[in-house]
């Protein structure tokens, strides 16, 4: 009886132990990030006023735009080959390395000359082009330099394989608070956006020296990465459909941000972004415990294929319905958070009924993150590119239509709609992925079976 209880959900004492202690780490990280953001990103909007904090939203959703054309999706191939031919590691790293670093330099370099180049007039006909504004054009330079420091994500991922997230966090509890000093400086001071711009860069700056530090510290040694031409075309041919899924995620995600600047001005920028920014704080719960579970999961499946399929099942449940019982009370109590708890301001009002909508947006991005590393473990990327790419052509047309008719409320809605697409709108459709489909139907009624569970684990 106490073994049946100690396997309760398909986890053991073991296993309970060290998933749950690396797990345990993530959150906390995350809970000290979620707790200075709450109070700093209210302060320095309320700063800065509407109209220059919408500018610094618009220059992070742009580079945003291609950050997946220099992260060349590596990470998500890496973190499986990791697991799959541990023997080759310093292969794969090595290769990874240099296929991010020449990407990046080569995305940095490429976006700035052409916004050196494209004229003014350009960004009046189109919704998307490279700004005119100078104070934009500089945002974008100093934080288009983070794709290149970026690159330490691949010691993130090596620690996220060993389970060992403590060494990750460790340096992310420390930039954060750095980060958090620096802006109350740059508030004190009175500095300009382009200061909380450059804020942004020297956060990616320590993170990358931290984590390498922490990798040399555990006895481990870039030096021995090494470069193999043919590991190197297995991951950019495995990771191509990624690339592209990842362009299109860059797109359902942040074209709104960069439409409403066009569309509406700066100020609404500035509303829009407030609320997304306290809807999107949250989005860190289905990314710790894909980080730190995905690959204990990916090594069930050839072992045991029913309890890797069970695992799965469960791990959808969870994003599925912690997310919910964070969009629920949210979506109730937007405009207490906005006006009366939070220091944004009155100025910042049009962000309430943004939020109240927007929050609903994380649900689907929880079964996303689930639905994708399903695909990523069945080899069926391709379906994920094929279903963000469906969210972004949504959430381009629907912005394009309401935000001119229903302002700041429409591209909530876009985005909760693109957001649902996204995650599992063509497993209607395709056979391949109707596992995917038959997992949101499971997960909806999680509630309903897991009481049968336990009312069956009660009268044993």
């Amino acid at each position: 009886m106490s073994n049946e209880k100690t396997k309760f959900l398909g986890f053991d004492k073991k296993g309970l132990q060290k998933y749950g202690s690396n797990t345990i780490w993530l959150l906390v990280e995350k809970a000290i990030r979620f707790a200075t953001g709450i109070w700093i990103f209210p302060l320095t909007a309320n700063y800065l006023g509407a109209a220059q904090y919408g500018k610094l939203e618009y220059a992070i959703g742009f580079v945003f735009l291609v950050t997946p054309l220099a992260s060349l999706g590596i990470i998500s191939i890496l973190t499986r080959q990791l697991v799959a031919d541990k023997e080759n590691h310093l292969f794969y790293f090595g290769s990874a390395f240099y296929l991010r670093v020449v990407a990046a330099i080569f995305i940095i370099l490429f976006l700035n000359i052409i916004g050196v180049i494209t004229p003014s007039s350009i960004e009046e006909i189109l919704p998307f082009a490279l700004p005119s504004d100078t104070t934009e054009r500089w945002l974008i330079f100093i934080l288009s330099l983070n794709l290149f420091f970026n690159v330490s994500d691949l010691v993130t991922s090596h620690f996220q394989v060993q389970v060992r997230s403590h060494f990750i966090v460790k340096v992310q509890i420390v930039v954060i608070l750095i980060s958090a000093v620096l802006k109350l400086f740059g508030i004190w001071k009175e500095y300009s956006v382009i200061f909380f711009g450059s804020i942004l860069l020297i956060e990616t700056i320590l993170t990358a020296i931290g984590l390498f530090l922490m990798y040399f510290k555990t006895g481990e040694n870039i030096k021995h990465w090494k470069w193999d031409t043919a590991i190197a075309k297995v991951m950019l041919r495995d990771a191509t459909p990624l690339i592209f899924s990842g362009i299109a995620v860059s797109i359902y995600m942040r074209i709104d941000q960069i439409m409403i600047k066009q569309f509406l001005g700066d100020a609404a920028s500035g509303h829009y972004g407030a609320a997304v920014r306290i809807s999107e704080m949250w989005y860190f719960v289905p990314v710790v415990f894909a980080g730190s579970l995905f690959p204990a999961i990916v090594e069930l499946q050839k072992n045991n294929p029913e309890k890797y399929k069970k695992r799965m099942q469960q791990f959808f449940d969870f994003l599925l319905w912690a997310s919910i019982a964070i969009a629920l009370p949210i979506t109730f109590l937007s405009e207490w958070i906005i006006i009366d708890v939070l220091p944004y301001g009155k100025e910042f009002s049009p962000s309430v009924s943004v939020l109240s909508v927007h929050v609903w947006a994380g649900v689907f991005v929880a079964t996303g993150v689930a639905g994708s590393r399903w695909m990523l473990a069945e080899n069926k990327q391709i379906f994920n590119f094929l279903q963000t790419s469906l969210g972004a052509i949504i959430n381009f047309a629907l912005n394009w239509y309401w935000l001119p008719q229903y302002g700041l409320l429409g591209a909530a809605y876009a985005t909760v709609a693109s957001y649902a697409i996204a995650s599992f709108g063509c497993s209607f459709f395709l056979p391949q992925i109707f596992p995917l489909l038959k997992m949101h139907v499971l997960g909806v009624l999680a509630p309903f079976r897991y009481l049968i569970i336990l009312i069956r684990t009660i009268l044993k």
